[in-house]
């Protein structure tokens, strides 16, 4: 309902829908019957028992594998490499 009073809201003050495009272009009205027949009738094979089950998500194996803990928690942690700080810059003499 209040997509509706939107659209009218919308054409009332002079907006139109763009037509629909992809990376080829203008969609067609042949190009979007196609599209609806092929969306029936894979929608009907569903109904019937036909259509294939969703794919199962895998989970992915780690490319490196696991180390055996050291037996602390320390021993197990590598160290970041230390920050080093710039050398303070002198500071500029005034020149007014």
């Amino acid at each position: 309902q209040k997509v509706k009073e939107i659209y009218k809201m919308g054409l009332k003050h002079g907006m139109k829908l763009a037509a629909i495009s992809g990376v080829n272009g203008v969609y067609s009205d042949q190009d979007i019957k196609k599209v609806v027949k092929l969306a029936l009738k894979e929608r009907a094979k569903g109904k019937k028992g036909t259509a294939k089950p969703p794919l199962k998500k895998v989970a992915k194996k780690s490319a490196a594998p696991l180390k055996k803990a050291s037996g602390t928690a320390k021993a197990d942690v590598k160290k970041a490499p230390a920050k080093t700080r710039r050398p303070a810059r002198a500071p500029r003499e005034s020149t007014l």
